[in-house]
C-alpha cells in the first residue's frame, strides 16, 4: 500500500468555524501500514482558552506563549498533506478548519481523496459499543494515555486505522469487491482505500459462503461438566467462599430448596429479598443439578440485558471462581439473529441514502464476525436503526433459512433465555430440550404474555410496504395474459383504500389513545376491512415478479390477523400515538394470558421456580394457574444499612397532565442536592417526556458530560457501563431501569424516585388486561406500581457495604389513597418527609456521617 494516507486532528477553542480558533493541530502519516512520520505543532490564538477546553485538552495559555501563527506554518503543513489521502475523525471538523485558515494565509486546499474514520470505523468495526476515539483505542488495545490532545488523537487514529486495514486484509476477495461497489456510492473515498487493500491482499482467512455472501460458521461447542465430589452443603460452602462472599444459613436454604425442587419435579414460587444474592444462588443449583443429573434446565429472565448480564457477570464469576466451565447456550428467538436471506433482502433494496449504505456496508462486516449474527451485538441506532426495523417487518418470516450460528444442543446444558421468547408465539420447538425451568424476574411473566396476547398493523409499517412495492414495478410489465395493463394504478388504488380505512379510524376515534371497537357488518369499519381483503386476493392472483408478490404477501398478512379478529370475534382496538396516522396501529387480541402460560411454561416442563422481589404479584399469577400455591419467603440476613428515605411536603401534587410543572417544583430539591452532595445519583421516571423535561433544565446548571440521558433507540446495557464507569455522575432513567440492574458506586449512592410508577392511564396494557382481570387497577395497575417501586429501590443497598439514600418526590407515597399497599416496602427505611428546610437538615447530617 504505497498511498500515503495523513491523518490529521486539530484542538480549538470551540465548533464554531467563524469564531473559535485552532489552537493545536497533529499529523500522522501512514504508508504501508505504518506511522512513517509525524508533525505537532501549537498554534497562537487571539482569544482565550474556554475553561471548559482547557479541562478537556489540558491545553491552557501558558502551552501558548511561543506558539507560531499559522500563518507562518501554513506551507509546512501543506507541503506535508500534498499527495496525500486526507484522514480525520469526524473529517469535516478538522477539514473545514483547516481549509478556512489556508485561504486566510493565501492557500487553497482541496484534498482529492478524503476518508472519515468515524464511517470508516463503523463498517470495519460494527460491534463496537462507541465509536468515540478513546473508546475504540482502548476496545483495540491502543493506548491513548492524553485524548484530545492533537498529535496523540492523530497518532491513535493512525494506529486504529493500520489495524482496521489490516483486518480488511483478511477478508475474501468477493467480500472487499461487494463493500468497494457500495462505497463508490458513498461520500468521501472509502472504495478508494478499499481498492488498494484489495490490489495489495496477500492473505485471506477462509469463511464460508452462501449466495455471494461470505460469513463466519459459529459452532459452539458445550464441553461437558463432571458431578461435583461433594454433597450439596459442603458444595454450595465452598463455592462462596472460593467467590469471596460470607455463608449465610438463609442463602443456603433458598439455594438447596431451588435443588431439591429441580430434582423433585415440582413447582415452587419464592420472594426474595433484593440483594440477597438469589442469582447466586439458583446458578449454583443449576450448575450442581446439571453435574450430578445430566439434564439440561433452562433459565429465563426478563430482559436481553439481564440476560447478557447473567452470562457475562454473575456466570462468569461462578466459572473463574470455582475454575469450571459451565456449558450453557443463549438462546433468543431466531428474529435476534441476522439470516442470510434477510441481509440480502436489504443489499438488494435499491433505497440509497448515507445510513442505509453504511449499514449495508455493516452487514456484509458483521457476517464475518463470531457472533454468530447476533443482531444486539450490532451497533444500529438512528437512521440506520429506523430503516433495520422496516426492513425486518417488510421480510417473510419464512424465508428465515440459512444463518451463521449453529445450536449446540447435543450436550446437556443450561439454556438461558429471555422471557419475551419463553413465551413467544413460535412454531420451533427449541425449549423440548429442556424440562426443568427457573424463571427469574417472574412478576414480569405477565407483562410478557400480554405482549404476545394480539399482532399488530401499524400504519406507517404498511404506507412504507406499499410505497416500496410501487416503486418496484417495471415500467415495462410483463407480457402474460395474466398480468394487469397497469399494475401500479392497481396496487395505487388499494393503497387509497387503506388511507380510507385509516382516515375513516382517525377521524372517529381521535379522542383516544386507545379504545376497544365493537365491529358489526354494517359498519364502515367492516365494510372497508372486507373491501381491502378482497382488493388483496385479487391483486396476488395476477402474474408479478417475485419480489413485488413478496411485498403484497407481507401487506396482506398483516391485515389478514385483523381480519379475521374482526370477522370472528367482532372486535378490534385501536391504540393512537402523536394524534396522526402515522402513529396508529390496529390491535388483534387473538389468546388469552391463561392458554399462553399454560401452553408455553406450565405444561411444558417438568419442574418450575418462580423467583421474584415481591411475593404480591406471584399471588396474582396464581389465580392464572393455581399450581402456583407453593410458596418460600427468603429474606436477607446480612446487615443491612438502614437509609434514608425522604419525601418533600412542600412540592404540588402528581398530576400527569401537569408534568412540567411537577417537575419544575422538584428541581429545588434536586438542584440542592447536586450542588451539597458528593455522589452518583440515578433518577427514575415513568417516561420519555419526563427525562426530556428535566434534562432541559439540568444541562443548564451542569456540565452536560455528566448527565447520561436514556432515550428510546440507545442500548440499555452501554448505558448502564457507561454509568458504572463515571466516578460521579446523573443519570436519567425511565422504567428499564427499575429493576435487575445493578447501581454500582463505592460511595454514597443516590435513587431518586420523580413519581410512583403507576401505568399511564392509556397505556395499551391497561385495555388489554380489562378482559383478563375482574378489576384492573386493583388487579394488575397497583401491583405492578407496588413491585416497581420495591424493585426501584432495591437499587440502593445490594450489600454490606453500599450507603445511600432515596428521595421519592411524590407525596402519595405517604398519603395517598392506596398508601398502605406500598407500607410494607418502607419498612426497611428511615422515612421522613418534610420541606426543603428539614431536607438541608438532613444533607448536612449525611455530610457530617461521611
Amino acid at each position: 500500500m504505497n498511498r500515503k494516507y495523513a491523518v490529521v486532528d486539530i484542538e480549538t477553542t470551540g465548533n464554531n468555524l467563524d469564531s473559535d480558533e485552532i489552537i493545536q493541530i497533529g499529523i500522522a502519516i501512514v504508508q504501508n501500514k505504518k506511522i512513517i512520520k509525524t508533525y505537532d505543532t501549537f498554534i497562537a490564538c487571539n482569544n482565550e482558552i474556554p475553561a471548559f477546553i482547557q479541562s478537556l485538552t489540558k491545553i491552557d495559555a501558558f502551552d501558548l506563549i511561543d506558539a507560531p501563527d499559522f500563518s507562518n506554518v501554513a506551507s509546512q503543513i501543506i507541503q506535508l498533506l500534498d499527495g496525500c489521502v486526507f484522514v480525520a475523525h469526524n473529517v469535516q471538523f478538522d477539514l473545514r478548519f483547516l481549509q478556512k485558515y489556508f485561504n486566510d494565509t493565501g492557500f487553497t486546499f482541496q484534498p482529492r481523496y478524503i476518508v472519515d474514520t468515524v464511517d470508516w470505523f463503523k463498517i470495519i468495526y460494527p460491534s463496537l459499543e462507541r465509536y468515540q476515539l478513546k473508546s475504540i483505542a482502548d476496545d483495540l488495545g491502543i493506548e491513548l494515555s492524553s485524548a484530545h490532545r492533537a498529535i496523540d488523537d492523530a497518532i491513535a487514529t493512525a494506529e486504529v486505522l493500520i489495524e482496521s486495514i489490516k483486518k480488511v486484509a483478511t477478508f475474501p476477495p468477493d467480500t472487499i469487491k461487494m463493500l468497494y461497489q457500495i462505497a463508490k456510492r458513498m461520500r468521501y473515498s472509502i472504495d478508494e482505500l478499499l481498492f488498494e487493500i484489495l490490489v495489495s491482499q496477500t492473505e485471506v482467512h477462509h469463511f464460508d459462503s452462501w449466495n455471494g455472501l461470505y460469513y463466519y460458521k459459529s459452532t459452539k461447542k458445550n464441553p461437558r461438566l463432571n458431578p461435583f465430589e461433594e454433597d450439596y452443603r459442603t458444595y454450595f460452602e465452598q463455592a462462596i467462599r472460593q467467590l469471596g462472599y460470607t455463608f449465610r444459613e438463609k442463602q443456603y436454604e433458598l439455594s438447596e430448596q431451588i435443588y431439591r425442587q429441580l430434582r423433585e419435579d415440582s413447582v415452587l414460587t419464592i420472594e426474595a429479598d433484593l440483594g440477597g444474592g438469589k442469582t447466586t444462588s439458583y446458578l449454583l443449583a443449576a450448575i450442581y443439578y446439571l453435574s450430578s443429573c445430566k439434564q439440561s434446565l433452562l433459565i429465563s429472565t426478563s430482559t436481553i440485558f439481564l440476560q447478557n448480564q447473567l452470562i457475562n457477570e454473575d456466570l462468569s464469576r461462578i466459572e473463574q471462581a470455582l475454575q469450571i466451565t459451565v456449558p450453557y447456550q443463549i438462546i433468543k428467538s431466531r428474529r435476534h439473529y441476522l439470516s442470510l436471506e434477510f441481509v440480502t433482502f436489504i443489499l438488494e433494496d435499491p433505497k440509497e441514502n448515507h445510513d442505509i449504505l453504511l449499514l449495508k456496508m455493516q452487514l456484509i462486516v458483521y457476517l464475518l464476525e463470531p457472533f454468530g449474527g447476533d443482531i444486539d451485538r450490532l451497533n444500529l441506532n438512528g437512521g440506520r436503526k429506523i430503516y433495520f426495523e422496516l426492513m425486518s417487518s417488510m421480510f417473510d418470516s419464512a424465508l428465515h433459512q440459512h444463518y451463521s450460528y449453529q445450536d449446540a444442543n447435543e450436550t446437556q446444558h443450561i439454556g438461558i433465555t429471555n422471557h419475551a421468547h419463553l413465551l413467544s408465539r413460535r412454531k420451533d420447538n427449541i425449549f423440548n430440550h429442556y424440562e426443568h425451568l427457573i424463571v427469574d424476574e417472574a412478576h414480569q411473566l405477565l407483562d410478557y404474555a400480554l405482549n404476545n396476547s394480539y399482532d399488530t398493523l401499524n400504519y406507517q409499517t404498511i404506507k412504507y410496504i406499499i410505497g416500496q412495492t410501487i416503486k418496484s414495478v417495471p415500467d415495462n410489465p410483463s407480457n402474460s395474459l395474466n398480468t394487469p395493463v397497469d399494475l401500479d394504478f392497481e396496487i395505487s388504488q388499494l393503497n387509497h383504500k387503506i388511507d380510507d380505512l385509516f382516515d375513516h379510524l382517525l377521524n372517529n376515534y381521535l379522542s383516544k389513545s386507545v379504545v376497544k371497537v365493537t365491529v358489526q357488518e354494517n359498519d364502515d369499519i367492516y365494510i372497508l376491512f372486507k373491501e381491502i381483503h378482497s382488493m388483496m386476493n385479487d391483486l396476488l392472483a395476477y402474474d408479478m415478479d417475485a419480489s413485488i408478490r413478496t411485498k403484497l404477501e407481507t401487506v396482506q398478512r398483516y391485515f389478514l390477523s385483523v381480519w379475521i379478529q374482526i370477522k370472528v370475534y367482532k372486535e378490534l382496538y385501536i391504540h393512537m400515538k402523536n394524534n396522526n396516522k402515522s402513529g396508529m396501529s390496529l390491535l388483534s387480541k387473538s389468546i388469552k394470558l391463561n392458554d399462553i402460560l399454560t401452553n408455553r411454561i406450565f405444561d411444558r416442563f417438568k419442574s418450575k421456580v418462580f423467583i421474584s422481589g415481591t411475593m404480591q404479584t406471584l399471588s396474582f399469577l396464581e389465580q392464572f394457574h393455581p399450581s402456583l400455591d407453593n410458596f418460600y419467603k427468603y429474606e436477607n440476613t446480612f446487615s443491612k444499612y438502614k437509609a434514608t428515605l425522604f419525601v418533600p411536603s412542600d412540592i404540588q401534587d402528581y398530576h400527569y397532565m401537569k408534568q412540567e410543572q411537577y417537575i419544575e417544583s422538584c428541581l429545588q430539591y434536586i438542584h440542592y442536592y447536586l450542588e451539597n452532595v458528593s455522589s452518583k445519583v440515578l433518577i427514575l421516571m415513568n417516561s420519555y417526556r419526563q427525562i426530556e423535561i428535566l434534562r432541559s433544565y439540568l444541562v443548564e446548571l451542569y456540565d452536560p458530560s455528566l448527565i447520561i440521558t436514556q432515550t428510546s433507540d440507545v442500548n440499555t446495557m452501554k448505558l448502564n457501563e457507561q454509568f458504572n464507569m463515571l466516578d460521579n455522575g446523573i443519570f436519567l432513567a425511565t422504567q428499564t431501569f427499575y429493576e435487575g440492574v445493578d447501581f454500582k458506586y463505592d460511595g454514597f449512592k443516590t435513587v431518586m424516585i420523580i413519581s410512583l410508577p403507576f401505568m399511564h392511564p392509556d397505556d395499551l396494557n391497561i385495555m388489554l388486561m380489562r378482559d383478563e382481570v375482574n378489576d384492573v387497577f386493583m388487579d394488575y395497575q397497583l401491583p405492578g406500581a407496588v413491585n416497581k417501586l420495591h424493585q426501584a429501590t432495591g437499587r440502593l443497598i445490594r450489600n454490606e457495604q453500599d450507603r445511600g439514600m432515596i428521595i421519592c418526590f411524590d407525596r402519595r407515597l405517604l398519603e395517598g389513597r392506596f398508601a398502605s399497599h406500598f407500607s410494607h416496602i418502607l419498612k426497611s427505611f428511615h422515612v421522613k418527609s418534610g420541606t426543603i428546610e428539614d431536607f438541608t437538615d438532613i444533607i448536612e447530617q449525611i455530610n457530617q456521617e461521611k
